[in-house]
């Protein structure tokens, strides 16, 4: 990093998120963006040229995928940059690519800048996410789509950081209400009512679009559909398993 800033380079085809992400990233003294690109190959030519410190880009990207594009900054940089994935979709494809390419942070639009920026600060810090914890987070949204939740609503991102954080925090399921929803909230600049509500309205819309035998295979035989609290606990204590 030069002059302890952390070099940012975005890559998105909305002019418009691109513009926030800027505005946002850009007031904080050790955060500097140090190029944009519309499109995959000025993406690449770009993070060739400029060596930033770290990638946020979208998956969508016209001219080359922001996939492919990372594939080739990676193959071309001397070093690995941090790599934010703002994804405009999510799909086991997309996830097992993610995965491969070991992204550090995986987010699906509509994104929270707010968020992203805390992350990003963190990041700074040097409380970098681990290749384990960034693996964790794709297992977490396979699972959610096999179960029906779709991404674009606003409890899937809720449900994402709440089941993460009980994976790696067990005793949090115990403070649902007094610790994990309250701490959702602040990242989100939103109130704990609204995200248990968010993750109660996200849990009933998927309740019976999902596979039915991926249902049973986490929660065994239910003739209704599980509380927050069940649901959050039973995918993370799985997830433990599975380690």
């Amino acid at each position: 990093m030069i002059e302890n800033k952390i070099r940012i380079l975005l890559a998105d085809e909305s002019a418009d998120l691109r513009a926030l992400l800027h505005q946002s990233l850009q007031k904080h003294p050790s955060l500097v963006v140090c190029g944009q690109a519309d499109n995959g190959a000025s993406f690449v030519e770009q993070a060739l040229a400029q060596q930033p410190d770290l990638i946020i880009t979208d998956t969508l990207l016209p001219q080359l995928d922001g996939l492919s594009a990372l594939r080739k900054i990676l193959n071309g940089l001397p070093y690995r940059p941090a790599i934010f994935l703002v994804a405009s979709f999510c799909s086991p494809i997309m996830t097992a690519e993610a995965s491969a390419l070991q992204v550090d942070f995986l987010a699906v639009k509509p994104v929270n800048v707010t968020a992203l920026v805390e992350r990003v600060l963190q990041y700074g810090k040097h409380i970098h996410i681990s290749p384990a914890q960034a693996d964790l987070q794709l297992q977490i949204l396979h699972i959610l789509q096999e179960l029906g939740l779709a991404s674009h609503v606003l409890g899937h991102s809720y449900l994402r950081e709440a089941i993460w954080m009980v994976a790696e925090r067990p005793e949090l399921i115990h403070g649902v209400t007094k610790e994990l929803y309250p701490h959702i909230a602040k990242q989100h600049n939103t109130s704990p009512a609204s995200v248990e509500r968010a993750i109660r309205t996200a849990l009933h819309t998927a309740w019976g679009r999902g596979e039915p035998n991926r249902w049973q295979y986490y929660f065994g035989p239910l003739d209704k559909r599980p509380s927050n609290s069940e649901f959050i606990s039973r995918i993370a204590e799985k997830l433990r398993w599975e380690r």
